[in-house]
C-alpha cells in the first residue's frame, strides 16, 4: 500500500553543518520540494544573507532565520532579511 504524498511545504529552512558551503545545488533541489510562494531560510549565522540570496531560485522570499542557544531557554529567533526581501517573506518567517 502506498502512503499519500505530503502536500509541499511553505516554508523550509536549509540547515548544513558549518563545514560545508551553501550551494546552489542544494538550494535548487530544496525548491524543487517546495511550493512556488514557499519561504526558504537558512539557519547560518556565519555567511551573510546577502552572499547566499543569488543562490536561491526566489531571493524575494529568502532569508536568514537563527536561534539564539539554548534555544530551549531562549524563546528569541533572529531574521536576517536582504535588499530584496519582500514583506510577504517576513511577515510569513517563523517569527516575524
Amino acid at each position: 500500500m502506498r502512503r499519500p504524498r505530503s502536500p509541499p511545504p511553505n516554508w523550509c529552512s536549509k540547515a548544513c553543518p558549518r563545514r560545508s558551503r551553501p550551494s546552489a545545488k542544494r538550494f535548487a533541489a530544496i525548491n524543487r520540494h517546495c511550493r512556488a510562494d514557499a519561504i526558504l531560510t537558512s539557519t547560518t549565522s556565519s555567511i551573510l544573507v546577502t552572499q547566499l540570496a543569488p543562490l536561491v531560485q526566489r531571493p524575494e522570499r529568502f532569508l536568514n532565520m537563527h536561534w539564539l542557544n539554548p534555544a530551549y531557554v531562549i524563546p528569541v529567533v533572529e531574521l536576517s532579511m536582504h535588499p530584496g526581501t519582500d514583506a510577504g517573506g517576513r511577515s510569513r518567517a517563523p517569527g516575524g
